[in-house]
């Protein structure tokens, strides 16, 4: 009875491991946690959220360039910070 139930198990853990790797072998978009980001250079430190087969955690990526998709709508913002200020600041007219 007990032989049953580890099958399962074990297919769960197999699967796992195989999800692992696949996401191993595309560097190329995978999830990871931001450690640092350099706003002026646009390029981060970052921690690949993917384990490798055997559960252990991936090496740190230094100095990746971020994708200008993702900093230009900052940019453009900071460049308007100035007159939303102003435009909040003034008094409302009825």
């Amino acid at each position: 009875m007990k032989q049953k139930n580890r099958v399962p198990i074990r297919w769960y853990e197999n699967i796992g491991k195989v999800a692992n790797r696949f996401n191993r072998n595309i560097e190329s978009a995978f999830l990871a946690k931001v450690l640092t980001y350099d706003k002026k250079k646009h390029i981060a430190d970052i921690q690949p959220l993917a384990n490798w087969i055997d559960g252990t955690k991936s090496a740190q990526y230094l100095d990746v360039p971020v994708a200008e998709s993702c900093y230009k709508l900052d940019e453009l913002l900071d460049k308007f910070k100035s007159d939303f200020k102003a435009i909040d600041s003034s008094p409302e007219v009825n």
